[in-house]
């Protein structure tokens, strides 16, 4: 017992030693790892703290676009197509200063919203579409293509109005609840011009895609009046 106490201040000294030993032979390599780790600390906080500033600011900013354009929806059509100008100027500058954020993308609805509300159809399709475009991870992106799908068959154009809403069913079909609208709009186009078998093939795709969809219902509602006109053999 009192040989092992004897020891451990030995066995203490050279430890001690080979620590100073490596210190003395590394020493400033590991001031310069601490100093870099410093500095990666350090940028990384104000990296966030940018962010997070950046991101309050232009949540102020949507606010206020969202603001200004429930004062245009309370506008006269005349007042609305003399004021659309400057609510444009203010969604253009707030997607030019947060490109990459939410409220570009809430920005970029206003102005199409507010583009299909003077019947500017094409150009509000655009605005939509570069919504769904600029954003598409968004969950805003599929709210963009029926947008753009319901402006530009507005304007007449349903070959575009199909192009979207094939996208919503393509593109967002596992993810989002618009692929079964999509899907009825897309039977009812081709209904309306007069592309049965294609309507038919569509609302089919619809209830068996997506059986609990009160779109589903439509789409049967659809196929039963076909059924009767003659128009399709049923299913």
């Amino acid at each position: 017992m009192q040989q092992g106490s004897h020891s451990q201040p030995g066995a203490d000294k050279k430890i001690i030693a080979r620590i100073s030993a490596f210190l003395a032979r590394h020493g400033k390599a590991l001031v310069i790892v601490l100093i870099l780790a410093a500095v990666a600390l350090i940028t990384l906080f104000v990296t966030l703290t940018v962010r997070s500033n950046r991101i309050e600011a232009s949540l102020i900013a949507v606010e206020q676009l969202q603001s200004d354009y429930y004062d245009w929806q309370g506008l006269g059509p005349d007042e609305q197509t003399a004021g659309y100008p400057d609510l444009h100027a203010e969604t253009e500058a707030l997607v030019a200063d947060y490109p990459r954020v939410y409220a570009a993308s809430r920005a970029l609805l206003i102005d199409a919203e507010a583009l299909f509300a003077l019947e500017r159809y094409q150009e509000s399709a655009g605005q939509y579409a570069a919504l769904a475009d600029r954003f598409p991870e968004s969950y805003m992106a599929p709210i963009g293509l029926i947008g753009a799908a319901v402006a530009s068959e507005n304007d007449g154009d349903t070959d575009s109005a199909l192009q979207y809403f094939t996208r919503v069913v393509d593109d967002y079909g596992d993810t989002s609840h618009d692929a079964a609208r999509a899907l009825f709009s897309i039977g009812r186009i081709h209904e309306t011009r007069d592309e049965i078998a294609d309507a038919e093939h569509y609302y089919n795709q619809l209830i068996q895609d997506y059986p609990t969809s009160t779109w589903t219902d439509l789409a049967r509602t659809r196929i039963i009046s076909l059924t009767a006109e003659g128009r399709i053999g049923g299913t």
